[in-house]
């Protein structure tokens, strides 16, 4: 599943900045913005689904990839944004 997303990522380019309905790549699990599930584990990562208003989208709102964000006590590097 995750490799469909970067196929059709790699057509339409990018998403260029963490905003609602993103799904962010990173060093650690990943975050899908916007729709607050929970934990989803798919056979390739993990996706923290939270929702738009939650703190952490909130935090990382405008972040871009390269960018360094916090989640818990982890530092991570945003990778892509989907």
């Amino acid at each position: 599943m995750l490799s469909k997303l970067r196929q059709y990522a790699a057509v339409i380019g990018p998403i260029q900045r963490v905003s609602p309905g993103a799904l962010v790549e990173t060093t650690g699990p990943w975050v899908l913005v916007g729709v607050p599930m929970g934990k989803v584990q798919l056979p390739d990562a993990l996706v923290l689904c939270v929702g738009a208003e939650a703190p952490l989208a909130q935090q990382w709102h405008g972040a871009q990839p390269g960018d360094q964000v916090v989640l818990g006590s982890q530092q991570l590097t945003i990778q892509a944004i989907y």
